[in-house]
Parts: structure tokens; sequence; C-alpha cells
């Protein structure tokens, strides 16, 4: 809860100051205005072209695409799959928790999915960036943390899940939650007793991320799409911020 306070809090002050200046003249309850452009954006009649500048230019990355491939395969599986974690998997458990689908489990299906591409793009941009250390990459104190925060939020949660598996009969659900039931099978059956306490650190680690995301470089994957809209309704209508 406090790390999903001070995440709200971070949100609130990068609006804050994108909207420091004048929005449309208006000075007083800024950061509400510029909520209804963003909105009146999104439902206005060029949604589809919004909706393919959205997908070629944030999740499809094609400018990067030109200019490194192996770049740009690091940067789509990041963002494909902290996106999906993010819009899908986490409003799924939330509205979907307890209910039962038959002998599907989507929830397992879409968080090792989603998971597994994000775990994919982080070991690429872990392997560049500590220990290829390609010349073209310079590297910040905040890129550092963004980076190893988020690896090991996403290597622990693959881990516990292994470890909660290791007892387990392979139901439904278990076997729908593929990678984590696969990894299952390389842990020490000893590890099980460590299962509580490695959750109590992944959820210690999820949290600090989740607080730091509007304060690191993460927050791009936020900015960007919101940064594009405008652009696209400024060409339109003219200068707004």
């Amino acid at each position: 809860m406090i790390a999903l306070i001070i995440f709200a809090l971070g949100i609130y002050l990068k609006v804050s100051t994108w909207t420091k200046g004048n929005l449309h003249g208006i000075t007083k309850h800024k950061e509400i205005a510029f909520l209804k452009l963003i909105f009146g954006i999104i439902f206005s009649k060029h949604i589809i072209e919004v909706i393919k500048i959205l997908i070629l230019d944030v999740i499809l990355q094609r400018r990067i695409f030109h200019q490194d491939k192996v770049r740009w395969v690091m940067h789509t599986l990041i963002i494909i799959g902290f996106l999906g974690l993010l819009l899908i998997v986490e409003p799924f458990s939330i509205i979907f928790h307890g209910t039962e689908f038959g002998t599907i489990y989507p929830q397992g299906i879409f968080a090792d999915f989603f998971g597994l591409l994000l775990l994919m793009g982080l070991s690429i941009a872990v392997l560049r960036r500590f220990i290829l250390k390609a010349k073209q990459l310079r590297s910040s104190l905040d890129d550092t943390i963004s980076l190893l925060l988020l690896f090991v939020v996403v290597a622990s949660g693959f881990i516990v899940e292994a470890v909660r598996f290791i007892d387990i009969k392979p139901t439904i659900d278990v076997i729908y939650s593929f990678f984590g039931y696969w990894l299952s099978g390389f842990v020490a059956s000893s590890w099980s007793i460590y299962h509580d306490d490695l959750w109590l650190i992944h959820a210690l680690i999820s949290s600090a991320f989740l607080a730091y995301i509007p304060f690191s470089k993460f927050f791009h994957i936020i900015a960007t799409p919101i940064t594009i809209l405008i652009s696209s309704y400024e060409e339109e209508h003219g200068k707004v911020m």
C-alpha cells in the first residue's frame, strides 16, 4: 500500500511538472485539464491513427529496428513484457481473482508468457551492459538501479513460483504456468521450506520497484505514449503545452 501511494504521488508530481505552464490558457486545476485533454485525444476521430502510432513507435519500436536489430529485440521484449504484466496480468488478477474458467487458467498463461518475454529482454540488457559492455552504452546510476531492480523482481517471481510448485501435483492451473512449472524441475525439494521467505523478499523488492517507477528511466514506457498522443493532437490543433 505504501509503495502504491508513493507510485501515485510520483505520477502526480510528473503530471504537475508537465502542466507547469498554461494549458489551453488554464491556470487552475491543470492536472484535471490535462487528464481531460488525454481522454479527449484518445476518444477523438483520430483514434485509429493514434493506435497505429502507439503500436509501431511505442510497442514495435520501428525506429530502433532500422538502427540496431539486437537492441530492437531487447526493447521490444521488455516493453511488451512490461506492458503485458502491467495492463493485462495485474488487472486480470484483481478483477477475476478466484474466478474459475473451466480447464483453462488464463492468469498463469499470461503471467508466465509476459514475464518470460520481460526476463528475456532484461537478460539481453544485462548481458550487453555489464558483460559485453557495448561501447555505445553509457550507464548512469538510474540505468543500473532500474535495470537490476526489475531483473531481480522478475527473476525472483519465477523462483518463488518454481519453489511453490515443488510439492504440488501437476494440476491444470500449475501446468498452465508453463515456465514456473518447468523451472521447478531444477529446484531442490528442500527449497520448499523457504517459499514464504522467498515470497516476502520478492514482495518487498516488487514494492520498492513500483515506488521507484515514476522516478526512474522506466517511466518513459508510460510517458512515451502520452507524449505521442499530445504530439498527434498538436499537429492537428496547434500547440497545447
